[in-house]
């Protein structure tokens, strides 16, 4: 028979004068240890690294490391000292070494938690204007005082995922801008507002101007509001719209709904729940609603397209050469500016809804085009807004009469599919 092979482990080689080296070994990976771990870093490539330093293989190292330091019972407290001015601690990694000891006596200090430094480029406002609950959905808004002079915006470029984002700096001069415009202009609406924001700080659109007033202030904060809890000093709870969401109001301080939450025919009083808010404040319907522009009055902020807007989209798509070059931007600015209750963004999510329809409708529309002038089609230039709001105004009328208004309305109910 042949000769039965030991499975006693077999023990890894050890440096010469090991007493000599142990603490200068120690020192080694105190350093390498030392502090938090580089990203995508653990044991094994720390180990891996030390592969031949002072004359120890890695596995030698990660032997010394858990038998040695981490479950040493007879450590020496000079050790132990010296081992905790280095800071030695196991990282916690999952995908650390299979060694893990039962019970460890560790003679090192706990590890410190690392925080997130904040980027030194961002500058925050000097001033808070807005106070959160524990719900992100409402806010209280303590408007600042009218300024001595008009405010004007500090430029940036500062990005982030799909344009650039809303510093404090820029809250803090729309809401200046806002107290010092209702000030001295009374009458001022807010669409007029947002055009002159993105006037002055155009490195926001005005559909990025509007959303942001949507999304901070509410659609039911009107600039004259604004201005009087300004100078009043009164602060403003914004309650926005969250299905299962408790209300929660001070009593006395004027609350602000958000507008889909109001009745259709709603008075602008009714937006308010605080009476000597509404008695002390009377404004008129044009400085609570953006959408007062001859629009149908079924074509609402949140509603489902009209005839009247698919026809404009079409209409549009059709007369624009090279559609799928353009940016979001250039496809449905003009758009907007004609429905300006309807985003940039809200264009676009509803044309990939129902982008099969409107490529159908699109190409018969290019083919009257080039029936009636076959040079010009992806050329033609894009009527201009006045042009498409007269059309709008009549609900393209003339198309339908050329073609019979028995057959229009068969295909309102086939080719105009209510937006889900």
């Amino acid at each position: 028979m042949g000769q039965r092979q030991s499975t006693l482990p077999r023990e890894s080689p050890k440096p010469s004068n090991a007493t000599h080296h142990h603490d200068e070994d120690a020192k080694i990976i105190a350093r390498a240890l030392h502090g938090s771990l580089p990203p995508g870093h653990n044991l094994d490539t720390i180990f891996t690294d030390l592969d031949g330093v002072n004359g120890r293989s890695s596995q030698e190292w990660r032997d010394f490391y858990f038998n040695s330091l981490i479950d040493a019972p007879d450590q020496s407290p000079l050790q132990a000292q010296e081992l905790s001015s280095y800071h030695v601690t196991p990282p916690r990694d999952s995908s650390a070494s299979t060694f893990v000891p039962e019970s460890t006596s560790v003679a090192s200090i706990p590890r410190e938690s690392s925080r997130r430094l904040h980027s030194q480029d961002e500058t925050p406002s000097s001033t808070t204007y807005f106070s959160h609950t524990d719900s992100p959905r409402i806010h209280t808004l303590h408007p600042p005082p009218v300024p001595a002079i008009r405010p004007l915006p500090t430029i940036h470029s500062e990005k982030s995922r799909g344009g650039r984002r809303f510093t404090p700096n820029d809250e803090d001069f729309a809401l200046k801008l806002i107290v010092w415009e209702a000030n001295h202009n009374p009458g001022i609406t807010r669409q007029q507002l947002c055009r002159e924001l993105a006037h002055l700080a155009h490195h926001h659109t005005i559909s990025s101007w509007s959303g942001w007033w949507s999304t901070t202030l509410g659609k039911g904060l009107s600039p004259a509001q604004i201005l009087r809890a300004s100078e009043t000093g009164t602060p403003v709870v914004l309650n926005f719209n969250d299905p299962g969401l408790e209300r929660v109001a001070d009593p006395g301080v004027p609350t602000v709904h958000d507008e889909s939450e109001m009745p259709r025919e709603g008075t602008p009083d009714s937006r308010l729940t605080d009476t000597k808010w509404r008695t002390s404040d009377p404004v008129s319907p044009i400085e609570h609603d953006d959408d007062e522009s001859g629009l149908p009055r079924e074509g609402r902020p949140g509603s489902r397209f009209t005839d009247t807007e698919w026809r404009a989209v079409i209409a549009h798509i059709a007369s624009t050469g090279g559609w799928e070059d353009l940016s979001l931007v250039q496809k449905w600015g003009p758009l907007h500016d004609m429905f300006p209750h309807r985003t940039v963004h809200s264009f676009s999510a509803w044309y990939h809804r129902n982008e099969s329809q409107v490529a159908a409708r699109v190409r018969r529309e290019r083919k009257k085009l080039q029936e009636r002038s076959p040079s010009d089609v992806l050329s033609v230039s894009m009527p201009s807004i006045s042009g498409l709001k007269r059309e709008r105004d009549h609900s393209f009328d003339v198309s339908d009469s050329e073609r019979g208004l028995a057959s229009s309305d068969k295909r309102r109910r086939t080719e105009f599919p209510e937006d889900e």
